[in-house]
This record gives C-alpha cells, sequence and structure tokens, in this order.
C-alpha cells in the first residue's frame, strides 16, 4: 500500500515532515514544536507536539479490524462528529463545520469547559494501509485562534 499524506496546520514558520513507516502515512508538522511519542497496549501509540504557546496537535493510531476498510465502516462523517462533542456537567461543545473529501473525514470545532479556556479544534481522521485509525488534532486557545486560522484552514 502506497504512504497516505495527511496534512497537519502549519502553526509556525516552517515545517518538519513526520513519517511512519509502520501504519505508512506521513504530513508536516511546525519546525521547532516539541515531540512527545508513546506506545500504548494494543499496537496503539499517540504522538504529541507542543509549541512555546497555546497551540498542540496530536496523532493518535489505532489498528482496527480487517473489515474496517473505510471511514464508512465508523459510519458518515455526520454521524462520528456526534462523537467528537462532549456535553455534560461542565462542559460543552459546538460542531463548526464536517466535511468528507478523498477518503478523509474533516472536523472544526470548540470545546468550552468550565474555568478553562475554550478551545477551537481542528481534526482529521483516515484509514491508513487498511488496518489503523489515524485521527490527527491540531488545536489552540479560542481568543488566539483568529491568529493561527490561516494556517490551520
Amino acid at each position: 500500500a502506497g504512504t497516505a499524506a495527511l496534512a497537519l496546520p502549519a502553526l509556525a514558520a516552517g515545517t518538519t515532515e513526520y513519517v511512519d513507516d509502520k501504519f505508512k502515512f506521513r504530513f508536516e508538522v511546525p519546525a521547532g514544536w516539541t515531540q512527545t511519542e508513546t506506545e500504548i497496549s494494543g499496537r496503539r501509540k499517540v504522538v504529541i507536539w507542543t509549541s512555546d504557546g497555546s497551540a498542540n496537535a496530536f496523532i493518535a493510531v489505532t489498528p482496527v479490524r480487517g473489515d474496517f476498510t473505510s471511514l464508512g465502516s465508523f459510519g458518515t462523517a455526520d454521524e462520528v462528529s456526534q462523537t467528537l462533542i462532549p456535553n455534560g456537567k461542565g462542559i460543552s461543545g459546538e460542531m463548526l463545520n464536517v466535511k468528507s473529501k478523498n477518503s478523509m473525514y474533516y472536523y472544526d470545532y470548540i470545546i468550552a469547559q468550565e474555568g478553562r479556556p475554550e478551545k477551537h479544534l481542528k481534526s482529521v481522521w483516515s484509514v491508513v494501509s487498511g488496518d489503523a485509525l489515524v485521527t490527527l488534532t491540531a488545536q489552540c486557545d479560542e481568543a488566539n485562534y483568529p491568529a493561527y486560522a490561516s494556517q490551520m484552514d
């Protein structure tokens, strides 16, 4: 299988390519951000990038069963979006945009948690190599979003 290209918003000047040879995907991350990578049981992996400011990005790689060959196995983009928005005591969210394009799901949403700054998040979901769900999310404080908006689109 070929290498899937996922595009992470470049939130800082310059980018560095991140390549995952095991699950066969790649994308660009802002140069100078600090990277932390953790393997979790069940062949899962989480990679986090942090900036000096309020922005960060993370990727989660979760192996899927062989019969989950596309994102459609999880439901439509709209159906999956319902799982991203928390609503409970002290926490709420608002989905701003949902899009399905090039075998990927794209989400733009805000999460508000009591006592914390509102967060603006953009996520991309894809099934790669036919055996892993890759979710890539970039986020920043909503108050800082105007400074990052053009780079996160």
